[in-house]
């Protein structure tokens, strides 16, 4: 076939095939749905966004496009059985939590009141004249955590107390932190800083606290390790070391290696107070000669003019070195020199650690102390047991009754219940006559049982009444409170003590129980032991 046949011919063209739609069915467009119509507003805003400079479209549009993006992909999760929430949760998951401090084991903590709160309570109770529950008195000392201390008592392991701020610890480790932590050491020991010559290396980061953003050192460092031990222990002592160091960052940078070099010039060591003391009080150099002895020189005098003798000299300087004694050797005081931590450490421990620290197996300490004073496990106990003390507090409602019974204060039960006020309840003796007005008191509280105390001063005083008559009306009721034949508790309500007006019901009788008759057995049921019968004789009868 030729080329020319092969070419098409300049008249015939393609087929148009746009019109036509070969995609699936949801993708097709409606032909009846209506264009939508776009706003004035819409328009104008497209227009301002399109006229921006270096923006083909809206600047929300690439966000908006992403926001679609994450919409469907979380439908498509959620379709495939997942859910848009266990992101967050698998987020939470992943953070790091707070590691639990357990109780110290071995050690009890129970709690025991101030003594100048009991003190003012009593002087309350005394003064008013009103009884009060034990359990609510309970709860007025569990309202605030200044009102009672927390004494700890172990079994086996001593616990420490520091003197200065009664902080409370159970190792000797805690104590070496509290001890760096705080101003103690200036007590014991003074600071001295020296220049020495910066170390030399290639230092390329610097390692910084998260928290205080001090410089530690190079992670290369001979002494990098023991710096971060340091300051663990002096100041972060409360966390653990490994949540610690995620907290240190590194400066990458010749600034922040200068600066740590900069530090690193000023050497610090200490001096014990102690010893600084005991040099300044050092003995002499030569011996004090006692009164009356002649001096060196007269003795070199005496010597000298003693005349020659015939004898050899080796004789002569034997006889002439007898009389001379030796001058005793001077003791001088060393100077004690600490370079590091771990020698302040050392020398703390043998000379004022005892006298700082007062060991026991029991320690007291107040219900507020700061956390920071306190080892994190009986930080644990004390609030475990300031809890359960508020949920019920039986323990602390026994200590209060020895406490107000010494105070010389009554405890009773009233209606099952413990209460305390100042006299115990007795009833009125037969032979007692009492005047006008406290009989008149006496009687309207035995009228109206569970009265307010208002309305008894409004019933039984006078009308018209001075201030001078009106205090007697008053020493009058606490006379009565005194003497225990009415209560007057903290609601305002007046009780007669034991209820005098009631009386108790007589109990009805029971009427006895009926004796049954016996049992009466039958003649047949009875065999007796004159006539037994037996089986082998009823055989023998009956056979021929």
């Amino acid at each position: 076939m030729s080329k020319k046949e092969s070419s098409p011919a300049p008249g015939d063209q393609a087929p148009d095939l746009s019109a036509l739609d070969f995609g699936p069915s949801w993708a097709k467009k409606d032909q009846n749905q209506k264009p939508r119509r776009e706003s004035p507003e819409r328009k104008s805003r497209d227009s301002r966004n399109s006229g921006k400079k270096g923006q083909g479209k809206r600047p929300n549009q690439g966000r908006s496009d992403r926001r679609h993006d994450q919409r469907g992909e979380s439908q498509r999760g959620q379709y495939a059985g997942g859910n848009r929430r266990d992101f967050k949760k698998d987020s939470r998951q992943h953070k790091r939590q707070a590691p639990h401090t357990p109780p110290t084991e071995g050690v009890a903590a129970r709690i025991m009141p101030i003594e100048e709160g009991m003190d003012a309570m009593a002087k309350q109770i005394s003064a008013t004249g009103r009884t009060h529950s034990v359990f609510d008195l309970a709860w007025v000392v569990l309202g605030g955590l200044e009102r009672f201390h927390v004494v700890f008592e172990s079994q086996e392991q001593p616990l420490y107390r520091n003197q200065s701020d009664h902080s409370v610890w159970i190792c000797q480790k805690e104590c070496m932190a509290h001890f760096w932590s705080t101003g103690i050491l200036s007590k014991y020991y003074d600071e001295e800083i020296t220049e020495v010559a910066p170390p030399s290396g290639n230092f390329q980061s610097v390692a910084r606290c998260g928290f205080t953003r001090k410089l530690i050192g190079p992670p290369n460092h001979h002494a990098y390790q023991q710096n971060l031990m340091n300051l663990h222990r002096d100041q972060f002592s409360n966390m653990s070391l490994d949540h610690y160091k995620s907290k240190i960052t590194m400066d990458h940078g010749e600034e922040a290696v200068q600066e740590w070099l900069e530090g690193m010039k000023k050497h610090t060591r200490w001096r014990p107070k102690s010893e600084i003391n005991a040099g300044g009080d050092a003995a002499p150099s030569q011996p004090l000669q006692e009164a009356g002895a002649p001096s060196s020189d007269v003795q070199k005098e005496a010597i000298s003019e003693e005349p020659a003798t015939d004898s050899p000299p080796e004789t002569q300087a034997t006889e002439a070195t007898e009389p001379i004694v030796p001058a005793a050797p001077v003791v001088e005081n060393p100077v004690v020199i600490l370079d590091n931590h771990r020698e302040v450490e050392q020398h703390f421990l043998n000379h004022g650690f005892e006298q700082e620290y007062e060991c026991s197996k029991i320690a007291s300490t107040l219900a507020n102390i700061p956390s920071r004073m306190i080892s994190p496990g009986l930080m644990v106990l004390l609030r475990n047991t300031v809890t359960d003390e508020k949920r019920y507090p039986g323990k602390l409602a026994s200590i209060l009754c020895r406490q107000m019974s010494g105070r010389h204060l009554a405890v009773f039960k009233w209606k099952k219940r413990l209460h305390c006020g100042p006299a115990r309840p007795k009833q009125l003796p037969d032979d007692m006559v009492m005047a006008d007005r406290p009989a008149t008191l006496f009687q309207w509280v035995l009228a109206h049982p569970g009265g307010n105390i208002d309305a008894m001063w409004k019933d039984c005083l006078p009308a018209e009444i001075d201030d001078d008559t009106r205090h007697l009306w008053y020493h009058d009721l606490h006379w009565l409170i005194n003497e225990g034949l009415v209560l007057l508790f903290s609601d305002g309500t007046l009780h007669a003590a034991k209820e005098i007006q009631k009386q108790p019901t007589p109990q009805k009788a029971k009427p006895p129980k009926k004796a049954k008759p016996p049992k009466k057995h039958s003649v047949a049921e009875e065999p007796t032991a004159e006539e037994p019968t037996t089986e082998g004789e009823s055989t023998a009868e009956d056979s021929p």
